[in-house]
C-alpha cells in the first residue's frame, strides 16, 4: 500500500510531491519586477532622505564634533536650504540603481544558495545573510563606489565659494581628467566592506522581522515600514566606524592626501580625534538609513507583487 502525504512529509494528502515554499518563492518574482521595483523603492528612498544623508557626510569630513542640528546650520548658513540637496542628481542614480542591482542579485544569489546548499528551506536566516552579503558586494563594485564618490565630492563643496564639481556628469568629468577612472574609485575598499555587511545584515532581519510582526505571512505595508525602519538601526549601529572612513577617503582630492588608505584613516582618526570620531555623523545617518530601508523594502514588496499579478495577469 503506498504512503500518504500524512505517513511521507514530501508528498501531499493525494500522493503529488510538494514544492517546497522557500524555493518556489524566488521564482515568483520575474526579474524586471526586481529590477523595476527595486529602482523605485530607492529613487523614493533618495528623494526624501537626501537632507540627512548631506548632513551625515558633512558632520563627518569637517572638522571638529558638529551635532546633526550645528552641521545643518552651518549648511543653510554656507548654501541655503538648497544646500541639503547638493549631489541630488548623482544620489538619485546612485540609489535608485544600486537598489536595483541590490534586489536582483539578492533574489539571484538566493535561489542559487537555496537550489545547492539548502533544497529542503530549513535554515533560510543564513541563506538570507549569505545572499545579502554577496549583493552588498556585487552593488558596491559594480555602481555604489564610483557614485558615491561623486556625491560626496558635491557635498563637500558646500563650504566653496565656486563649487569644482558642478553636477553628476561635470563631477565625472573632472575626477577623470584628474585622476583618472580610478578617481571615481577612491574608497572602494571601505564602501565594499559598508555595502556588504549592511546589506547583509538588512536582508536577514528583514525576514526575521516580518516573521516575528506576522507569522501568518499576513503583513500589512506599515508593518514593512516598522520592518524595514528596523534593519537600518541595526545596520547603522554595526558599521559607522567604516561609512566614516569611506567618507573621508571618498572627500580627499589631489595627490596630497591625508589618509592613504582604509587603515591608515582608521588609525588616524582614531588616534588625533578620538573612537568617538567614528561614530560622527551616526544620528542623521541611522535617521536617513531606517526611513530609507523602511521605504525601500516596503515599496519593493508592495511593488515587485503589484508587478508580478499584472505580469502573470496579462
Amino acid at each position: 500500500m503506498s504512503k500518504s502525504g500524512a505517513d511521507h512529509p514530501h508528498l501531499n494528502k493525494v500522493g503529488l510531491p510538494v514544492v517546497n515554499a522557500a524555493l518556489k518563492e524566488p521564482n515568483k518574482k520575474s526579474q524586471i519586477t526586481v529590477l523595476v521595483a527595486g529602482a523605485c523603492g530607492g529613487c523614493l528612498d533618495a528623494l526624501i532622505t537626501m537632507p540627512l544623508d548631506t548632513v551625515k557626510t558633512y558632520c563627518q569630513v569637517n572638522p571638529g564634533n558638529l551635532s546633526m542640528m550645528g552641521g545643518a546650520r552651518q549648511i543653510v548658513a554656507n548654501k541655503g536650504a538648497a544646500g541639503f540637496y547638493f549631489g541630488l542628481p548623482a544620489m538619485i542614480a546612485q540609489v535608485s540603481f544600486k537598489a536595483s542591482i541590490r534586489f536582483f542579485a539578492f533574489e539571484n544569489i538566493k535561489r542559487a544558495m537555496q537550489s545547492n546548499l539548502d533544497p529542503e528551506g530549513n535554515n533560510t536566516t543564513m541563506i538570507n545573510l549569505g545572499a545579502g552579503l554577496g549583493a552588498g558586494m556585487t552593488e558596491a563594485m559594480v555602481w555604489t563606489a564610483p557614485t558615491e564618490r561623486l556625491k560626496v565630492l558635491r557635498q563637500n563643496d558646500i563650504n566653496s565659494v565656486k563649487p569644482k564639481y558642478n553636477g553628476l556628469i561635470g563631477g565625472m568629468r573632472t575626477v577623470i581628467a584628474e585622476q583618472g577612472v580610478a578617481g571615481l574609485y577612491a574608497g572602494v575598499v571601505p564602501t565594499a566592506i559598508r555595502q556588504a555587511s549592511s546589506v547583509a545584515v538588512r536582508f536577514m532581519l528583514y525576514a526575521e522581522f516580518k516573521k516575528a510582526i506576522a507569522p501568518d505571512g499576513n503583513i500589512q505595508p506599515w508593518q514593512q515600514l516598522i520592518c524595514g525602519a528596523g534593519t537600518g538601526v541595526a545596520s547603522t549601529l554595526l558599521n559607522n566606524p567604516i561609512d566614516v572612513v569611506k567618507s573621508r577617503l571618498q572627500a580627499q582630492e589631489g595627490s596630497n592626501v591625508k589618509y592613504k588608505g582604509t587603515v591608515d584613516c582608521l588609525m588616524k582618526t582614531t588616534r588625533e580625534e578620538g573612537v568617538a570620531a567614528l561614530y560622527r555623523g551616526t544620528i542623521p545617518r541611522m535617521m536617513k538609513v531606517s526611513a530609507g530601508q523602511a521605504l525601500t523594502f516596503a515599496t519593493y514588496d508592495i511593488l515587485s507583487e503589484f508587478i508580478q499579478k499584472r505580469i502573470e495577469g496579462s
